[in-house]
């Protein structure tokens, strides 16, 4: 009894002990998931034999093995349940990282086969090399176990992702493309991009630390996720490791970018030195890396911990202090932090491999990225609003000066106007210019991959509507202060109707009954783009009042009509009118109802200038029992 109990013991024993085996049961094999051993040669010098009589751990072939340069070895076996011969292929899908690969297949306990990847050279890791994955090929005949050992060979972090495919599953693996990491890239390179031009454009030094900030995650990223080794062949070579050192970079531009948004050495001098701080310190790991890249490298996690820490208590101050601006650095830094420490966690080997474990770092880099344009937007916004402030002012004490003096100030006022529009005109040109481009890209590649959707190419068609009519707006405005502007001739009846157009497109979602009658079509000579600006204008008010007081039938009408002397286009609305104490103020500039972030009251004034002094009309309000009405009178001796 006691013998059998001994038996089954050393039976159990040594089935825990025995290399895990992949069983290969058809003639189709797709495996990313298996169990298999490692061994860690601190020494990097055992040869197979010697790493052979040593004992190995059981793990999952997705494992990150930690930070460290120690030659890894990874053993398992493959048996063939099947009556014919397969024909397998081993990737190491991180292989892109790797110093060097060498595989072993033993047959019988005797090597049969060997391959050594050296990455050490481009030029021949190219040849050997499939994209980012290193491959393996081996056959098994019927019935057949053979084993597989593997050596990798890292700089400084240990994350190789072993799969087995056969011929067909292992082509299509290859030619299996992630587009997630290309959009993420495609976002930030046209941050960067677009910050540069407003660095070009304005000098303000916040911008071009953003873009070298973008630019360092980018470099950084791209090598991380083997976007440069498929697209420029560019793997892990002596003379590519510093190229490790650019994530170095990112702590030293955030310091940079935060030091002059917050202004902290003008307004907050301690923060100020807890930032310098990040700045010496990462001078420090670039000092380092002339003596050991490799340890350079490894002081950098503490780099980023530092980084992390001191960020957070600079912005959480500095915004207690009143500094909304330090909000949303706060929120930044925070989301980031979260997200890069998910996926060192994985390359510690606490966390398991996942799609979104692997490339958390990313995700987390895009969201503060776009959370630093936002805050850069906020910044240009806050200036804008003290600008108006200041003109508010001005206006004022114009009022109570001589009409001499009113005069005077009209003309800066307008050339103030004429500048400021000009500057808004400059930053969304390329934004604009952007959204086109990236709708063709879409487009394109729709067409190159055969991928018809109609409700997607509808999309695309209304945002290249979208767009050609912001261009066509900017130009309208920038033109309105041009003395030179050309009339033309052309049709009341269509101008309205395609205004009609895109007003619907701006509400569609919105239900607004809109109505529209013409007695007849009228040629007119005048200023077109100018006078549809006009009508979107008025449309657009009588939309956002109806909104606002949640009319029921909510309801615009708008109609073509003529007299003696003028053609007549009335707006009007169901919203129940403007109040009699606003009645006689709602064309004088900046005069507005509506929250601040919701409009400037320059609508209603820009209209008349236009109506009244560019085309010699006439722009009214009042109120009829529905609501409000606006009527344009154009004199008909302008027509040719």
């Amino acid at each position: 009894m006691l013998k059998q109990i001994f038996f089954f013991f050393l039976l159990f024993t040594s089935l825990l002990q025995a290399t895990p085996t992949l069983q290969i049961s058809s003639n189709t094999t797709q495996v990313e998931d298996f169990e298999l051993e490692y061994f860690i040669d601190e020494t990097q010098a055992l040869t197979l034999q010697e790493v052979s009589k040593q004992k190995f751990q059981k793990a999952s072939n997705k494992k990150s093995y930690g930070m460290f340069k120690d030659a890894l070895w990874v053993r398992f076996k493959l048996h063939n349940q099947t009556d014919i011969t397969q024909h397998l292929f081993i990737h190491n899908k991180h292989g892109y990282v790797a110093n060097n690969i060498d595989f072993y297949e033993l047959s019988n306990n005797k090597l049969s086969n060997s391959e050594t990847i050296s990455l050490k050279n481009n030029e021949e890791a190219s040849k050997k090399m499939y994209g980012i994955d290193a491959i393996f090929r081996l056959s098994l005949a019927p019935y057949e176990t053979k084993t597989l050992y593997i050596k990798n060979t890292m700089t400084i972090m240990q994350f190789p992702y072993f799969a087995v495919y056969d011929a067909i599953h292992s082509k299509k693996e290859l030619t299996h493309t992630n587009t997630l990491p290309l959009i993420f890239f495609g976002i930030l390179i046209a941050l960067a991009l677009y910050h540069a031009t407003l660095f070009i454009s304005t000098r303000h030094k916040e911008y071009i630390y953003y873009t070298l900030y973008l630019m360092s995650a980018v470099i950084w990223e791209s090598y991380i996720s083997g976007i440069q080794a498929i697209n420029l062949g560019a793997y892990n070579t002596p003379s590519h490791d510093y190229i490790l050192l650019i994530v170095v970079c990112i702590p030293l531009f955030t310091a940079l970018f935060t030091k002059v948004i917050l202004d902290t050495k003008n307004k907050y001098p301690k923060e100020n030195i807890y930032l310098n701080s990040i700045l010496l310190f990462s001078f420090l790991v670039f000092a380092l890396s002339i003596f050991s890249l490799v340890l350079a490298l490894s002081v950098t996690s503490i780099l980023f911990v530092y980084m992390f820490f001191i960020m957070f208590i600079v912005t959480y101050r500095i915004y207690r202090s009143g500094n909304e601006m330090a909000l949303f650095l706060l929120v930044a830094n925070t989301v980031f932090s979260i997200l890069l420490l998910i996926t060192n966690l994985y390359y510690l080997g606490v966390l398991e491999y996942t799609p979104f474990v692997f490339n958390a770092a990313i995700i987390g880099m895009i969201i503060e990225s776009l959370i630093l344009s936002f805050l850069l937007s906020y910044k240009i916004k806050l200036l804008q609003e003290s600008e108006i402030e200041k003109t508010k002012a001005l206006v004022t004490e114009v009022k109570k000066s001589r009409e001499k003096d009113k005069i005077m100030f009209q003309q800066s006022k307008m050339a103030s106007m004429g500048e400021m529009i000009e500057n808004i005109a400059h930053q969304w040109r390329q934004p604009l210019s952007q959204i086109n481009s990236s709708v063709l890209l879409i487009d394109d590649y729709m067409y190159q991959n055969n991928l018809v959707n109609s409700d997607v190419e509808k999309e695309l068609s209304d945002i290249e509507k979208l767009t050609t009519y912001m261009s066509q707006t900017i130009d309208s405005f920038r033109n309105f202060f041009d003395k030179n502007k050309k009339s033309s001739s052309f049709s009341l009846n269509a101008l309205l109707n395609s205004s009609l157009l895109l007003f619907k497109e701006f509400t569609r979602s919105e239900k607004i009954i809109v109505q529209f009658h013409a007695v007849q079509d009228f040629t007119y000579y005048g200023l077109k783009d100018e006078l549809q600006q006009v009508i979107v204008i008025l449309l657009n008010n009588a939309k956002d009042v109806l909104l606002e007081r949640n009319i029921t039938n909510a309801t615009i009408k708008m109609t073509l009509n003529h007299s003696d002397t003028h053609y007549i286009i009335e707006i009007s609305d169901n919203a129940g009118g403007i109040k009699e104490e606003l009645l006689h103020k709602i064309f004088e500039p900046y005069m507005t109802t509506k929250h601040k972030s919701q409009g400037t009251g320059l609508g209603l004034y820009i209209s008349k200038l236009i109506i009244e002094g560019n085309m010699l009309g006439h722009l009214t309000a009042g109120n009829n029992p529905d609501g409000a009405y606006f009527t344009i009178e154009l004199p008909i001796d302008k027509e040719k």
